[in-house]
């Protein structure tokens, strides 16, 4: 795996996984609402991953080996990054 993209990043659960996948050598990317915040925040800022503020199909930049969504942000059915990633055929989970 190279590349992985997160929707809803700035969770405590899913900046655990970015920060680790980063520290395992893969390509970290996502987005969350703008209005996140807390110690998540800082220590995806420590670890260089970058994040999008906001949903839209125009954060998946490339393909990604697999997209992560949240259940709340909307989780697969609803997520505007979500629906565009399965159309582009790209693995998407929970």
């Amino acid at each position: 795996m190279k590349h992985i993209h997160i929707v809803g990043i700035v969770g405590v659960g899913t900046s655990a996984i970015a920060t680790w996948a980063k520290g395992s050598g893969i390509m970290v990317t996502g987005s969350d609402v703008p209005e996140a915040h807390g110690p998540a925040k800082e220590q995806l800022a420590e670890a260089g991953i970058p994040w999008q503020q906001g949903f839209s199909e125009k954060n998946i930049v490339g393909s990604p080996d697999l997209v992560v969504v949240t259940k709340d942000h909307g989780g697969i059915d609803e997520n505007p990054e979500a629906i565009a990633a399965q159309k582009r055929g790209l693995q998407v989970v929970t």
